[in-house]
């Protein structure tokens, strides 16, 4: 396991206009069952302090993204495939369909 300093920057884009978030944090690369991922704890500033996330890549470049364990967030992104994903905000759940 090696730590390393991140650089997380957020773009959504509605309607033409733009919402940029950006922090940075210190995490974990690693592999594990031949993946390669990366931890880090969100940020204080984006109002999710304590929170855990868990960015997996797979050998197929599926890309998974759990927070605390799934009981926050599961966002799946694989190419060719469309995923329902389950992500919490601070409004309540929603369920996100997302296409790879």
């Amino acid at each position: 396991m090696e730590k390393i300093m991140l650089n997380i920057k957020g773009v959504q884009e509605v309607d033409g206009e733009k919402d940029v978030t950006e922090f940075m944090s210190s995490g974990s690369i690693y592999e594990e069952d031949g993946s390669v991922v990366i931890t880090y704890s969100d940020s204080v500033s984006l109002g999710i302090d304590g929170v855990e996330t868990k960015l997996s890549v797979s050998p197929n470049k599926t890309v998974t993204l759990l927070r605390n364990n799934g009981k926050l967030g599961n966002l799946i992104i694989e190419e060719g495939k469309r995923h329902l994903c389950r992500y919490d905000t601070e409004y309540g759940d929603i369920m996100i369909g997302i296409n790879g």
